[in-house]
């Protein structure tokens, strides 16, 4: 993983982390989930 100059995680690594996560988590969480990566769509 990435991390970027303003201690978040890189986009891509973000994504790719949310992703593996919702594959295992329950529909509920992957939701929220989903909710973490969102403020990129903008």
């Amino acid at each position: 993983m990435k991390w970027e100059t303003n201690g978040e995680l890189a986009r891509g690594d973000l994504f790719e982390l949310i992703r593996r996560l919702r594959d295992v988590e329950s529909p509920n969480h992957s939701n929220e989930l989903w909710r973490l990566g969102a403020k990129y769509d903008k």
